[in-house]
């Protein structure tokens, strides 16, 4: 049954799709309870806490929770006001920070939506896809992991299960959590990066055997890339904080190695990245030179085009000007005035058309050296 202070809220049992809050309090790598309240955890988790050899540790999982919400697990966990004011307005980079006995970390977690599958005779590697990326904050303390998620791309229940199914931590169990929350969104960029390289090489293919590739195509590449590389590149910086942190606090060294794997899918991602950047730099340069070398060969079309149409012209017009010179003799005598000798000579007529056919020769001539016939 959904709890009146959370309407997303619903019992383990009943729990959607791993969206709802979660309340978990653990002794050692057991559950001891699932509340369903920040104050009903808090106040179990200080219980606890007051036994001297308790190993308990709280796990909070919050769904887009508001500002009421963050400002109690403040006042309850004793969170840093920055970290809370990072939370509350989100669109953070990715970054680990220390604010005395509480670190706060911004992942960015990564999804990818296929809008459109390519039809049938089309190229399955182009799909119409979005990458849509969300934000996910960590508070870790001492024994408590505080999870804000601002979009639901996360799934808490798979990261609970593998952190339930791994007590080799239970000395540091909110390193470990982390380690799992850390490790899951990680893991995430790898489907789409490997989507973003199969799509980048079909569309590589497509331009080097001569074809222009949609710009929209390109543009959905380069949106998917700006998004992905958003969330890993600052994870570089991020992890050697943690590193120091974790050293600082002496976890195990299964776990650092643990961290470390993660570190390495970073540094894996991050280069497949820098590669796909080069990639649409060089698919935007000969993309744009072969629609460039297309518009320059559709101009010289149309230049051809344009200069036979004028050769066309010419000649229609040398033609029109040698007719037009038997029309103005055949006028000009058609006129019958009085006082017109040609008409009472003999020879008036032979004389006309002679000179109507010297016109016209005479034009011919001129028409020809020119190059109009």
């Amino acid at each position: 049954m959904a709890h009146p202070r959370y309407p997303y809220r619903h019992s383990a049992p009943d729990r959607i799709m791993g969206h709802a809050d979660m309340f978990v309090l653990y002794d050692g790598s057991t559950v001891a309870a699932d509340m369903k309240s920040i104050d009903a955890a808090a106040d179990a988790f200080d219980a606890a806490v007051a036994h001297p050899d308790s190993h308990a540790f709280l796990w909070i999982d919050l769904l887009q929770p508001s500002h009421e919400d963050l400002d109690e697990l403040a006042s309850r966990f004793g969170l840093h006001p920055l970290a809370v004011e990072d939370a509350i307005e989100a669109h953070q980079r990715p970054k680990f920070e220390r604010y005395g006995a509480t670190d706060f970390m911004v992942l960015r977690p990564a999804a990818l939506t296929i809008n459109k599958r390519p039809a049938d005779g089309e190229d399955p590697a182009r799909p119409d896809f979005s990458v849509e990326v969300g934000e996910t904050h960590a508070f870790i303390g001492d024994r408590f992991l505080i999870v804000i998620r601002h979009s639901p791309q996360d799934d808490d229940a798979k990261v609970r299960a593998a952190f339930e199914a791994d007590p080799r931590f239970a000395a540091f169990p909110q390193f470990s959590a982390l380690y799992r929350v850390l490790d899951h969104v990680v893991d995430c960029y790898g489907p789409i990066i490997r989507m973003l390289e199969d799509f980048s090489d079909s569309l590589e293919e497509q331009i080097f055997t001569g074809t222009p590739a949609r710009s929209k195509d390109v543009f959905q590449l380069s949106r998917g890339i700006i998004e992905v590389e958003r969330a890993v590149s600052p994870l570089t910086d991020l992890m050697a904080a943690l590193f120091a942190m974790l050293k600082e606090q002496g976890a195990p060294d299964e776990l650092m190695r643990g961290m470390r794997d993660v570190a390495d899918h970073v540094r894996a991602s991050a280069e497949h990245l820098e590669r796909l950047r080069s990639l649409l730099r060089e698919i935007f340069t000969v993309n744009a030179t072969m629609i460039s070398e297309r518009q320059n060969e559709d101009m010289r079309r149309m230049n051809e085009l344009s200069i036979q149409q004028n050769e066309q012209m010419k000649k229609i017009s040398a033609w029109a000007a040698m007719l037009f010179f038997p029309s103005l003799v055949a006028g000009t005598y058609g006129m019958n005035f009085e006082h017109m000798p040609e008409l009472h000579w003999a020879l008036g007529y032979p004389f006309a058309i002679a000179l109507m056919v010297a016109g016209c020769a005479v034009l011919w001539r001129i028409f020809k050296k020119v190059g109009w016939l």
